[in-house]
């Protein structure tokens, strides 16, 4: 009798976590899309855009507010007309063989992602730890620091 009794309190207990768990899960299918998905798209087409060293993809997501920390002692906050040389010169001397971001954070608030650059300059071939941080400004986001190291 006991037996019978723990199993049939024991069969409740899982369809109400099952079905709790498949409420949760219809519910949360029914939200409009967050932004977070939208940040996530961003970080993702920032990735591609330094993935191909496009320049002209990536400084859409720059302006004056966006500092940059790079190789060859580049610290500190420039124009988006010089960012952009900047960054062309970057990938001119540094070829990009391959990049990725490794962590993604799209949080609604602060996202940023970090990952590691794979170039080759001078024909040796080197890693450097990219880090770009996004902040919302008016209804776009910008690269609000941008570090290659």
């Amino acid at each position: 009798m006991t037996k019978i009794f723990l199993s049939f309190i024991l069969s409740i207990l899982i369809f109400t976590f099952s079905n709790n768990a498949q409420n949760e899960s219809f519910q949360s299918n029914l939200k409009p899309k967050s932004i977070d998905e939208k940040n996530l798209n961003i970080i993702l087409e920032i990735e591609q855009s330094i993935k191909n060293s496009d320049v002209l993809k990536l400084v859409r997501f720059i302006n004056a507010q966006t500092y940059f920390s790079m190789m060859g002692n580049i610290n500190g906050y420039y124009t988006t007309n010089q960012a952009y040389y900047m960054l062309e010169d970057f990938f001119k001397i540094n070829k990009v063989q391959f990049f990725k971001f490794t962590q993604i954070s799209s949080d609604t608030n602060n996202p940023y992602a970090t990952g590691v650059l794979q170039y080759e300059n001078k024909g040796r071939r080197s890693k450097a730890q990219v880090y770009i941080s996004l902040r919302k400004i008016g209804d776009n986001w910008i690269i609000s620091q941008l570090s290659i190291n």
